[in-house]
């Protein structure tokens, strides 16, 4: 290995364990959000973040899984190596060549390592009332711009 190589080798290690370091503290905050989220969970969803303008009167259920926003994403149950590999690629196309040899050999041992999640991030009921929404094909849901609210309409009104 040359002397460079050696040296960006060597730098490239401090940096991950720098960040490493810094990352801990912030893991401990990460651990005690997430056990506010759970209490919080348990309690009566807010829904006042959705405006039903359709004819089709959703039930409180239905309500609580779209107040999740439309950011919300389900965790996944497989990972498909060859799409991410391809996604990583395609992100490192307009990298210097030096940061994409450093990182390509990383990607492969992260996708070997990568497990299912035990639990998903949505209840087989949610699940359920999740399909329920999707199964109405007269309404839409649409975020509005600048704001958090969610609309649900008619699909004639949203063409208007």
């Amino acid at each position: 290995m040359t002397k460079c190589n050696e040296k960006f080798t060597h730098n490239l290690i401090k940096e991950h364990e720098k960040k490493l370091k810094e990352k801990q503290p912030l893991q401990q905050q990460v651990t005690t959000s997430r056990t506010i989220k759970k209490i919080n969970s348990q309690t009566m969803p807010d829904t006042t973040n959705i405006i039903n303008m359709c004819k089709v009167q959703l039930g409180q259920q239905h309500l609580k899984v779209l107040s999740k926003e439309l950011k919300f994403v389900l965790t996944p149950g497989a990972i498909s190596t060859v799409t991410t590999i391809l996604n990583c690629e395609q992100a490192l196309y307009s990298t210097p060549t030096l940061i994409k040899n450093a990182t390509t050999p990383e990607i492969s041992p992260f996708i070997q390592k990568w497990k299912k999640p035990k639990k998903c991030n949505m209840n087989k009921e949610e699940m359920k009332m999740l399909n329920e929404i999707k199964s109405i094909e007269d309404i839409v849901i649409v975020q509005v711009d600048k704001s958090e609210k969610i609309v649900i309409m008619n699909k004639i009104e949203e063409k208007n």
